[in-house]
């Protein structure tokens, strides 16, 4: 026996801890921290036997491993919360454990009451406020208390005597240590230590163990998930070989004359190391293909595998199969997995991916289609074809090699006659090589657009205005050139023309070419008459034409002459064309009425205004069809000086369609 154990055997005075002596001493060469609790100077009438059966219990379950090595731990034996019994003697130990123990451990204490009344702290030195300072490494709370209640005391530990140097509990420890004290009446049925939560591994050995005070003595019967463990009724209950299936929640349940109590519970969470089961495999993948690395393991908790390529880890690959694809060179390489968890680490076997060369002679799976294509237009041939390598591809007109022409697609950016022939394509790898089906290109004679809307000849007098224009549908991205007599207007590139301030050298005849970048077409001569009128006149026109957006809004002008203002009618019906059997109708019209660039009027839904019966009275005069005020056709009433004006016809809302713009003289007669 060493030098400790005797020293501490002889200082063993109350005759009630002969029997247990023994169990102690052994105790203690395994938790140095209960040395303490036997030196304090308690004697029989400070309850020692009760001190001691705690300690045997707390000791039995933490065991060697409940050191926490590395760790600066504050230890208190019994742990909080601690309950004691009025007028029996009680015992409560405290300590630092770990890392900062090393070197001597705390050497001072200064600990913040109060204290139950009829405990003290022995060696301590009282100071103002409940306050106790304790030049001591361990320290202990003895005594008979005399009340009952709930007193929380708080340690703070000090590197140095007299409360100086660094103090742990701010440093190392966190927040102040508080241990709970609870008194309760002589005789009352209490856990005076409860049960502690361990992880075991698997193999290990679990000690769960609990300290109780009552009159009578109570019964003890242990529970696991809440279920009775069968001949588990002692203070301390244990399991010698831990296996996965033994994890999980012990409660223990007292129980005497006064009633039952359930202890804290003590989670036991078993620890298996991980460990590989099956190993991955080499493969060997070709390029494109899919390449699958498995391993299988076991392990509590369930372990991780983060993968490695060549020995270096593989960002986001963390699951237990890693899939590559498609595969290319650059894949190639050694890969392991790292399985772990948090108590073992595990490299599987090396797998190797390597590539399968082969070679697979071209197919085509796509031939080239013929083309017909006006003259100025695009053509494009493509093929598609598969093979390994990847081939190549030399395209042929009517079997002559066209230099350059090495890609799966062939285009001729604007056609011309002489490109009219037959097409084919070679494609070729190392396997060999086929030819596809020949594509013609037919070349079709170049048409210019089509013009919807000609231009209408107009009599204008001197000074006067005139708008010609030309309507092509609603395709898109054309051109327009006006002429005068076949020589080219300058700046005039829009589908109207506005000429203002007409003289007797405007007159002529005015066409315009249409332009969609391939072919172009002329208009119709629209002929410009300037001369001198003694009457007052304005002809009346009307045009039906296909209504879109933008540039492609139906715009006519008109002309009224002489010195007196007119009254006019403008409609623009749309939908009371579909009651004639007109199809495509713009379904909502509106109009805008301009002069000189200016807006002078916008009707839309012609039966929803204070014109109605006016609208309606002049159409009958002028002898126009009717129309229904309950449709959405557009249509105005309006005195108008003599000048030049524009009507402009769009759909509401971006509406497009087919649309009878007309303009009537209705002046009275």
């Amino acid at each position: 026996m060493n030098t400790l154990t005797t020293n501490l055997f002889c200082r063993i005075r109350s005759p009630r801890l002969q029997a247990a002596s023994t169990i102690l001493l052994l105790l203690l060469q395994r938790t140095p921290v209960l040395k303490f609790l036997v030196e304090a100077e308690t004697g029989a009438a400070l309850g020692v036997p009760q001190i001691l059966r705690s300690a045997v219990v707390v000791a039995a379950t933490l065991g060697a491993v409940d050191t926490v090595t590395g760790a600066t731990t504050f230890v208190s034996n019994p742990s909080s919360p601690v309950n004691a019994t009025v007028n029996e003697p009680f015992g409560l130990v405290f300590s630092i454990t770990g890392s900062a123990s090393s070197g001597g451990g705390a050497h001072s204490w200064t600990i913040y009451g109060p204290l139950p009344p009829g405990l003290s702290i022995p060696g301590a030195v009282a100071g103002s406020g409940d306050t106790f300072k304790l030049n001591t490494g361990t320290g202990s709370i003895t005594g008979t208390p005399t009340q009952t209640g709930t007193w929380d005391v708080t340690f703070k530990a000090w590197e140095k005597s007299n409360q100086s140097g660094e103090s742990w509990n701010v440093s190392k420890l966190g927040p102040l240590p508080v241990v709970r004290i609870s008194v309760t009446g002589s005789g009352a049925l209490v856990f005076t230590t409860q049960p502690i939560s361990k992880s075991v591994a698997v193999g290990g050995t679990f000690n769960v163990g609990v300290t109780t005070s009552g009159t009578p003595a109570p019964t003890l019967q242990w529970l696991k998930n809440g279920t009775p463990i069968q001949g588990a009724t002692s203070e301390i209950y244990s399991i010698g070989s831990v296996s996965l299936s033994d994890a999980g929640s012990y409660t223990v349940v007292a129980t005497n004359t006064s009633g039952s109590i359930t202890s804290d519970a003590a989670v036991l969470t078993v620890t298996a190391p991980a460990a590989i089961t099956s190993q991955p495999s080499s493969q060997q993948v070709a390029v494109g293909g899919s390449a699958s690395f498995s391993v299988t393991a076991t392990g509590t908790p369930a372990p991780t595998y983060p993968g490695r390529k060549n020995g270096v880890s593989i960002s986001g690959r963390t699951q237990s199969t890693l899939t590559i694809g498609p595969v290319t060179a650059n894949d190639v390489g050694t890969y392991t997995v790292r399985v772990q968890n948090s108590t073992a680490t595990v490299t599987s076997s090396a797998a190797e991916l390597t590539l399968l060369v082969t070679s697979t002679a071209p197919a085509i799976t796509t031939q080239p289609a013929a083309q017909q294509v006006a003259e100025g237009g695009s053509a494009s041939f493509s093929v598609v074809a598969t093979g390994d390598p990847a081939p190549t591809y030399q395209w042929k007109k009517n079997g002559q090699t066209i230099s350059g022409a090495t890609d799966a697609t062939y285009t001729i950016a604007q056609v011309t006659a002489g490109d009219a022939g037959s097409y084919t394509v070679v494609v070729t790898n190392d396997a060999g090589s086929v030819t596809s089906n020949a594509a013609a290109l037919t070349i079709q004679a170049a048409t210019g657009p089509e013009i919807v809307h000609q231009p209408v000849s107009q009599s204008v007098a001197p000074g006067g205005g005139a708008t010609f224009q030309v309507d092509s549908g609603s395709v898109a991205g054309l051109t327009y050139q006006w002429q005068k007599d076949g020589v080219d207007l300058p700046a005039a590139t829009d589908p109207i023309l506005n000429l203002s301030g007409v003289q007797e050298s405007d007159a002529g005849a005015y066409t315009v070419i249409v332009s969609d970048g391939v072919s172009s077409t002329v208009s119709a001569a629209a002929v410009l008459t300037v001369g001198t009128t003694g009457s007052n006149r304005m002809s009346n026109i009307s045009t039906r034409a296909y209504v879109g957006t933008g540039s492609n809004k139906l715009t006519p002008g008109f002309v009224v002459e002489g010195d007196m203002a007119k009254t006019v009618l403008i409609r623009a019906v749309g939908p009371t064309l579909g009651t004639f059997g007109v199809q495509g109708v713009l379904e909502d019209p509106m109009i805008r009425l301009f002069s000189s660039g200016q807006e002078l009027v916008v009707n839309d839904d012609w039966g929803s205004g204070d014109q109605t019966d006016a609208i309606a009275a002049a159409a009958e005069m002028v002898g126009a069809f009717a129309i229904d005020p309950a449709s959405k056709d557009a249509a105005l009433l309006i005195t108008l000086n003599p000048g030049v004006y524009t009507v402009q016809v769009a759909g509401v809302g971006g509406l497009t369609g087919v649309c009878l713009v007309e303009v009537y003289d209705a002046s009275p007669k």
